[in-house]
């Protein structure tokens, strides 16, 4: 890594993506077209190198921009500052803190040095001095499961000596969110009369976590003689044959809870509805009617 380059665009949505390239390709220097880091491809013979970085949006009409790049090549025998590691690697809970520390980088030089990151923006900040890495905001596993972090090291010369080193944050899942239902009331139905077994409804609930904090297994908040559910598919059969004349309606109630440590839960309510068959034949209340017609007089 030589140099980063950015720009930026008031637009929002598409129009303020940007792209970066070389108004024309040299055989010295390569352009991170999504990040603007430039980087050597080949050997550098000369003392000075100038060209143009052009900066385009995605608009429609694309709008663009060019700025113009110096690199200088000290001689050897001046040594940059030098990174304790290449790349460091950090592993981080999402949960944590603002301000918690995240890594300590190091480089070694004669001279003063000063630590920066050059592919802002970042959850994390750096002391300038120290070159301790801190969170400045929370981190969520489930909206960035990593991020690459390219440091910058650069003594206080004249011209400024610099080296480069690079950060990976590996973010750890912690159990954050609960199991949800798309709604917190179902209604099933099974015919009178059917089998033992009979699927009545699948109830089903979404977890964010990933691994076991995502794992959903469902059980009854109350023992039901009449059901029985399923604990990993959510499904909820019957486990005798009904009779709407007794009972037409059931209210039970479903939990679902995630293998976390500790594990999250949440419940909804499953009504189920006993529908009619025609299994029961007229009946008259007497099986003989008498009658009797009293002749009118006069």
């Amino acid at each position: 890594i030589v140099l980063h380059v950015t720009a930026t665009d008031k637009d929002a949505g598409s129009n303020s993506l940007i792209t970066y390239s070389l108004e024309k390709p040299n055989k010295q220097f390569l352009i991170s077209n999504s990040t603007g880091i430039i980087t050597t491809k080949g050997p550098l013979t000369s003392t000075k190198y100038n060209f143009k970085v052009i900066a385009q949006d995605n608009g429609n009409p694309r709008r663009s921009s060019k700025a113009d790049v110096e690199i200088s090549v000290y001689k050897a025998g001046k040594d940059p500052p030098k990174f304790t590691k290449d790349v460091y690697i950090a592993r981080v809970r999402e949960d944590v803190r603002q301000g918690y520390r995240v890594e300590h980088v190091l480089a070694t030089s004669p001279n003063q040095i000063y630590y920066s990151i050059v592919n802002y923006p970042q959850p994390v900040n750096i002391d300038p001095v120290q070159g301790i890495i801190t969170t400045q905001r929370t981190l969520d596993y489930e909206l960035a499961s990593n991020y690459t972090i390219h440091i910058l090291a650069q003594d206080n010369q004249d011209p400024p000596l610099m080296s480069f080193a690079r950060l990976e944050i590996l973010v750890e899942d912690v159990n954050d969110s609960p199991p949800q239902f798309p709604v917190s009331k179902y209604e099933g139905q099974v015919a009178e009369n059917s089998r033992i077994g009979s699927s009545v409804i699948e109830v089903k609930a979404d977890d964010p976590d990933k691994g076991e904090n995502g794992m959903v297994s469902y059980t009854f908040k109350e023992s039901y003689k009449s059901f029985e559910l399923n604990s990993k598919r959510g499904l909820i059969t019957t486990k005798k044959i009904f009779d709407r004349e007794e009972t037409g309606r059931y209210t039970l109630i479903v939990e679902a809870r995630d293998h976390g440590d500790p594990p999250k839960s949440s419940s909804c309510i499953v009504d189920v509805i006993i529908s009619d068959q025609n299994d029961n034949r007229p009946v008259f209340e007497q099986t003989v009617y008498n009658a009797r017609d009293r002749k009118s007089t006069r």
